[in-house]
């Protein structure tokens, strides 16, 4: 029997594109974009048409898997949920449900994304990480200067007189945006790509300025001196918005363009045109990537983005912005999980990459309840790291990868149109 399921895609990316997927006997033939979405309009990237050979590899597993003596062998679903089942009792028994390690992360992008972290709300309570090893640095810097994270929509752009593509490729990370990229291209919209390298999209849009890699937050200052020494900066908007506007100028100080050319590599004549045709644009817009915060003091790199446009006023109106993430949603999307945390009796949390220490904790045969005091929050037997040595792991995964290896039990989920 073949038939077509609409489904959403189940990788982490920003367009979430609708697939119609044509399944016949359990096994999919065929993906191709739903031309009824309003933004993907049947347009999907090679690694979503790439998924149907995930699908079918023969690698994938089929069933889920217990550890014996032997090795892993197939076992039944209902095993699987009695052998879940009676750990998780035994371990409440024990330590609580903070006894429990919730090791999770994201992928598909939609209502269910949560579900995990839902479940063991409601049972109780677990361990879990806080914090980000991925876009976490900006999302805290933006809620710190703009008090949350509300990028504007991709539609926007077509507001824009000028965009300013920071750290970002879209032609290979994010089609549809990309589409959108050209379309305002056509319209006379003026796009520089600022980037270490010649990515594709800096060889298909615009003007490409490259500067050294992990130099960003000296570009984006030296701009902002330029921009406040030559009065350029919207003086209304200083005012009645920013708030140590003076001690900011003080550092910018340090930050002229000759010096921040030996910095960046970017010579000062171009600083000083790109400061100035960014303060004196009408409707500017900054999209950022998600590269130049992965390292120390990353988070105060999209600061000082941030800073740049909101000393030229472009903050809060159509076309501007400094977008490096839209949560406008997120309310919405994450409700479920708020509710669920009113059944939540004990709870811990460990930051992200405290990962390592518990492996060292774990070598010296400390315990799950030996964890530091100040670590408060959430769990799942989802592992996320071959190194724990925990008493039971449970392994959430279409292959048998190096950290399913070293679980108890693998789980074998259902692919995304089975979802």
């Amino acid at each position: 029997m073949t038939r077509t399921v609409p489904v959403s895609c189940p990788m982490d990316c920003f367009d979430l594109c609708r697939f119609l997927v044509t399944v016949s006997d359990n096994r999919i033939m065929d993906i191709k974009g739903d031309p009824a979405h309003p933004l993907t309009r049947g347009i999907i990237c090679s690694k979503g048409r790439d998924l149907i050979q995930r699908h079918s590899h023969p690698e994938r597993l089929q069933h889920p898997m217990v550890r014996k003596k032997s090795g892993f062998v197939r076992t039944t679903y209902n095993e699987v949920l009695d052998l879940v089942a009676a750990t998780l009792t035994s371990v409440h028994a024990r330590w609580g449900p903070a006894g429990v390690l919730n090791y999770t992360s994201d992928g598909y992008g939609g209502a269910k994304n949560r579900v995990q972290s839902i479940f063991f709300n409601c049972l109780g309570g677990d361990t879990r990480f806080t914090g980000s090893l991925c876009w976490g640095a900006g999302m805290a810097a933006q809620t710190f200067d703009f008090g949350d994270v509300r990028g504007h929509l991709p539609e926007d752009i077509l507001n824009s007189d000028l965009v300013i593509v920071w750290g970002r490729n879209p032609k290979a990370t994010s089609l549809h945006f990309y589409s959108l990229l050209k379309q305002a291209e056509k319209n006379n919209t003026r796009i520089v790509v600022i980037d270490p390298i010649q990515s594709d999209t800096a060889k298909s849009l615009g003007t490409h300025v490259a500067l050294k890699p992990g130099t960003d937050a000296a570009l984006a200052l030296s701009m902002a001196h330029v921009t406040v020494t030559e009065n350029r900066y919207d003086r209304s908007f200083v005012q009645d918005h920013i708030l140590g506007f003076d001690r900011f100028c003080q550092y910018l100080d340090r930050f002229d363009p000759e010096t921040a050319s030996r910095i960046t590599g970017v010579s000062p004549d171009t600083i000083r045109k790109l400061a100035r045709e960014y303060a004196a644009a009408k409707a500017p817009g900054i999209w950022m990537g998600y590269g130049m915060q992965r390292y120390a003091s990353g988070g105060n790199t999209v600061r000082s983005i941030d800073a740049l446009a909101a000393v030229c006023g472009h903050v809060g109106k159509p076309g501007t912005g400094a977008n490096y993430a839209a949560r406008s949603l997120a309310p919405l999307l994450n409700r479920p999980e708020k509710n669920s945390k009113a059944h939540v009796t004990a709870s811990r949390t460990f930051p992200a990459p405290m990962l390592g220490f518990l492996q060292a904790m774990n070598q010296s045969h400390c315990r799950h309840d030996t964890l530091p005091r100040q670590s408060i929050k959430t769990a799942d037997l989802n592992a996320g790291s071959p190194q724990f040595s925990l008493l039971y792991r449970v392994v959430f995964d279409h292959f048998m990868t190096d950290t399913a290896r070293h679980a108890n039990l693998v789980y074998k989920p259902a692919v995304f149109e089975q979802g």
